[in-house]
């Protein structure tokens, strides 16, 4: 049986130091397609998936939405 590893949601701060992206640059990035959009499980909460972020750094991520389950 194959178990499914659930992403963990990753913040603006984490983010633009494990991409070394500036804030401005994400943001412009993520309107035009280049980047993930945010994920929003909750009304205060906003991130990344994990895996969205690890995919742009190797050059792997394809445009793909992916909601939080």
């Amino acid at each position: 049986m194959e178990s499914k590893v659930k992403d963990r949601l990753l913040r603006l701060p984490e983010v633009l130091a494990r991409t070394g992206i500036s804030r401005s640059t994400l943001y412009e990035n993520m309107k035009a397609g280049r980047f993930p959009k945010q994920q929003k499980p909750t009304p205060r909460c906003s991130g990344w998936r994990e895996s969205d972020i690890e995919a742009v750094i190797n050059g792997e991520w394809d445009g793909g939405t992916n909601e939080v389950e």
